[in-house]
């Protein structure tokens, strides 16, 4: 087919060679390839999440986006744009830059992260809180399915339509449905002001007092995240404090100043001891926040999802398990990672399975392992959960978009 071959660094997965098709065209033909002689085909981006999910079932090829990577249209009065899914997330946003906007996107490794592997793994950060979802900046989607048969959901505008609705089915599909090849994208104007101010509660408690008045408070964060443990202490937060709520906001300067006066008024009648608001940042000050979960080091790297009003009553139990692992929820939202900085004594099936993701789905939550390293105890419920997944209807949705499921075989939620 003329793709180039790259060298594959994933040794989970046994692929014999990588392709790089160089348009959209040329990889629905390598799919179709496969499709009728029924070989695996692994999908990858920017290759910053290959970490997360099960080994590979069986031998197939690598299937790369990074050579789909041009801008289609951007009508940037209309604020959309329109690129290719293998276009670099930082590289969009030096696109949208030039013309003041942006997609809000907190995405670890944005210089590598492709805007089709930021979908489909479905990677939000904190700025989710004020800004939507991943899903909520996508209104149009071209994507190929296990057959090679291209597809399109959405548009340039929001519509309501019959069927599946493609943008959100395919957000967190981990390319198990579809290989995302273009898709149009809502983009907001950059904001004139940033200000952050740092909150150091005494005790999880205390942190919920405050998360419940931001959260019925006429100001609107664009963030508010949680920190837990010293790892998580970016500078200049104190890293001999337990715990640190950070709140962000954006929007002109009027704006910004006269919430950051109104959270200090709140943290008083609080009785919050301590308030920087707002305190000198240095530049990559909301850098090193994006980078939480891709640090090295640790032993296990999980995401998880709680109502906001339940993470107090389940951290202590992760710090129990291991009193020295790191924090960082999007409180606002209830989702947050987890740095473990050893494997618990007592093992994954034990400690994690057994325990933790017990207590979360016992908090109405969920928990998942984004990274191990060691490939200690790597199974599906150790990796996803379990509790009450449909995966009935899953594998009934995998059927209709991969049939000969040949997408990522092995690696997602289906048995």
């Amino acid at each position: 087919m003329g793709s180039t071959r790259l060298e594959s660094s994933f040794d989970q997965r046994p692929i014999s060679a990588t392709l790089r098709p160089a348009d959209a065209r040329e990889l629905a033909g390598v799919v179709a390839g496969a499709f009728g002689e029924a070989t695996a085909v692994y999908p990858m981006g920017g290759e910053t999440s290959i970490d997360f999910g099960l080994p590979a079932s069986r031998p197939g090829v690598g299937l790369s986006t990074t050579g789909l990577d041009r801008v289609i249209d951007y009508p940037a009065r209309d604020m959309t744009i329109t690129v290719e899914s293998g276009v670099r997330l930082a590289d969009l946003n030096a696109v949208l830059g030039a013309e003041r906007q942006e997609v809000p996107w907190d995405v670890p490794a944005a210089a590598l992260a492709t805007v089709g592997g930021i979908i489909a793994t479905n990677f939000n950060g904190a700025r989710r809180y004020g800004c939507g979802a991943i899903r909520d900046h996508l209104i149009g989607v071209t994507a190929v399915d296990g057959r090679g048969v291209t597809f399109h959901g959405g548009g340039r505008v929001v519509k309501n339509v019959a069927g599946y609705d493609f943008c959100k089915l395919l957000c967190g599909s981990l390319g198990t449905l579809a290989i995302i090849t273009q898709v149009t994208l809502k983009v907001r104007p950059l904001p004139e002001k940033r200000g952050w101010a740092a909150v150091y509660p005494d005790s999880l408690p205390q942190a919920e007092e405050l998360l419940a008045a931001l959260e019925h408070d006429p100001i609107t964060p664009t963030a508010i995240e949680l920190l837990g443990g010293r790892e998580a202490m970016v500078a200049p937060l104190d890293p001999d404090r337990p715990l640190a709520i950070l709140v962000m906001f954006e929007g002109m300067d009027c704006e910004v100043d006269w919430s950051l006066g109104r959270l200090r008024e709140m943290v008083g009648r609080l009785r919050i001891r301590q308030l920087d608001a707002p305190f000198t940042v240095p530049h990559d000050f909301h850098e090193r926040l994006v980078e939480f979960p891709a640090r090295g080091g640790a032993a296990i790297v999980a995401r998880g999802c709680l109502p906001p009003g339940q993470l107090a009553g389940f951290l202590p139990k992760v710090w129990q398990v291991d009193p020295d692992c790191a924090l960082q929820a999007h409180a606002g939202n209830g989702l947050f990672m987890l740095r473990m900085a050893r494997i618990p004594s007592t093992g994954l099936s034990r400690s994690f399975v057994a325990f933790l993701q017990a207590e979360a789905r016992a908090h109405h939550g969920s928990l998942v392992i984004l990274s191990n390293p060691a490939g200690v105890e790597v199974t599906r419920q150790s990796t996803f959960g379990g509790g009450n997944a449909p995966y009935h209807v899953l594998e009934s949705v995998k059927r209709q978009f991969d049939p000969a499921n040949i997408l990522n075989p092995g690696r997602f939620l289906y048995p």
